[in-house]
């Protein structure tokens, strides 16, 4: 807390924002909060508040958090008020609350920040180094902070960083270091830092639930606007780095459709740079340019497998092999330019009978000719045809739609059906990030052939 005493922190938020701080613990650690010298001080420049819950309500540590936050999301919503989340075991640099103040002043209702761990048992002697004889606040600049990080950077960390042996199996981010200057990480899961519970919903990880407007979220991705740490003891998820695993953006895709929330993918594009002192704008570019070839090669992973699942899942079982083995056996992903959203027509699996089997397709060797296949059955962007006799649409008697492999499929809707390269469109479904699945009962492009399925 003495950090958040900083001026440019608590002090200079409490005059430009109307406030209250709310502390949740248990009753047996009111008192001594109470009674501390930094509560007392911050009860001078804020209205403050310690509600104290029940110690069965802290039997596990996650379950608590959630709890807490769902009771301050609450509370704000019914007062009309932003949610702004303060850890109780973080560090701040002062000038971190100037910057949330400035941005919830230039209309800003939700705003996005990363912290980094450092060891805690190593970092308070520093710490305590760096508190002034009689004064009760603590001031570090972010560059003073962010050296000190340097110096007590967690382990965690480390394992995260792109070339790791032990990258950590809770894969939320990726560390790409800029020699002697610092690092940018790519952040594929977050949690919204401050956010206006009226406006928006979150996901059950903590961000948010709609991305409409992208405007009115900030992304704190420079150290200078704003930096903490989070202080962390030495052994704490010390399993998550143990089995040696290099990251592969295949599995980081797996893991990805996990956490997958609405605006996960506008903060993975974004550069969130930590650093000690002035970037040199060449090596940070570089850097960053190799971290975007990875984030785009694991958001392509992502989805590809979320299209396979559900192919799986709804029986088309031969065509989320075909995509399967087009991904982990022949890397799919670095043969693909198109960032999305896409289309997918996806044949039923009598129609593959016209291969003669899977076999070789399947084969190594045939990789090319699996590629051509899975570029055939893809359009770039959304694509509506109708597929209930009463939807009509932009397709409500002729058209076309031009793959990836530059085949024109001709569209027709005769009768109440909708045909694609002559074959017919059985059923739609829209998937997230606005690609659409279509079940065809043929298969397009030069494997095309009269349909297998009954008519």
């Amino acid at each position: 807390m003495r950090t958040l005493l900083a001026e440019r922190n608590l002090p200079l938020f409490a005059r430009e924002v109307r406030c209250t701080y709310l502390v949740y613990t248990r009753a047996t650690d009111a008192g001594w909060i109470a009674s501390s010298a930094a509560w007392q001080a911050l009860a001078r420049i804020m209205p403050v508040h310690i509600e104290v819950l029940p110690d069965s309500a802290f039997t596990n540590p996650i379950d608590t958090h959630v709890a807490i936050w769902h009771a301050g999301a609450d509370r704000a919503r019914n007062d009309g008020a932003y949610m702004l989340t303060i850890p109780a075991d973080f560090a701040w640099a002062d000038g971190a609350f100037a910057t949330i103040a400035g941005h919830l002043a230039a209309g800003k209702r939700a705003i996005y920040y990363m912290c980094i761990r450092v060891v805690h048992e190593t970092f308070a002697e520093d710490f305590a180094a760096a508190a002034r004889p009689g004064e009760l606040a603590v001031r570090f600049t972010p560059r003073q902070l962010m050296a000190l990080t340097m110096r007590h950077l967690h382990p965690l960390h480390a394992a995260y960083t792109r070339d790791c042996a032990h990258f950590a199996h809770h894969m939320e981010y990726s560390i790409w270091p800029v020699e002697g200057e610092g690092f940018i990480m790519r952040l594929l899961v977050g949690s919204v830092l401050c956010y206006d519970p009226r406006r928006f919903d979150l996901d059950p990880k903590f961000s948010l639930a709609q991305a409409e407007s992208v405007e009115d979220v900030a992304v704190i991705d420079d150290s200078d606007d704003m930096y903490s740490v989070s202080l962390t003891p030495l052994l704490k998820d010390r399993n998550w780095y143990f089995t040696r695993r290099r990251t592969d953006p295949d599995e980081v895709g797996g893991w990805w459709l996990q956490y997958d929330g609405a605006f996960q993918w506008p903060l993975a594009q974004r550069w969130l740079r930590f650093h000690t002192g002035d970037m040199t704008p060449d090596a940070w570019r570089r850097v960053g340019r190799q971290s975007d070839f990875f984030v785009v090669q694991a958001l392509l992973a992502r989805e590809m497998i979320r299209i396979g699942r559900v192919m799986a899942g709804i029986g088309l079982h031969k065509a989320a092999d075909c995509l399967a083995v087009a991904l982990y056996g022949n890397r799919l992903r670095r043969r693909w330019t198109w960032r999305g959203p896409v289309t997918v027509f996806c044949p039923v699996d009598d129609a593959f009978a016209v291969l003669g089997g899977l076999e070789s397709l399947l084969a190594e060797e045939g990789q090319d000719a699996l590629f051509a296949l899975v570029k055939a059955h893809v359009a770039l962007g959304p694509v509506e045809l109708p597929v209930l006799p009463d939807e009509g649409g932009a397709f409500a008697g002729h058209g076309t739609v031009t793959s990836l492999a530059d085949d024109v499929l001709p569209v027709t809707v005769e009768g109440g059906t909708t045909r694609v390269g002559g074959c017919r469109v059985l059923d739609r479904l829209h998937l997230p990030h606005g690609n659409t699945l279509y079940v065809i009962d043929g298969l397009l492009g030069r494997a095309a052939a009269p349909p297998t399925a009954a008519q």
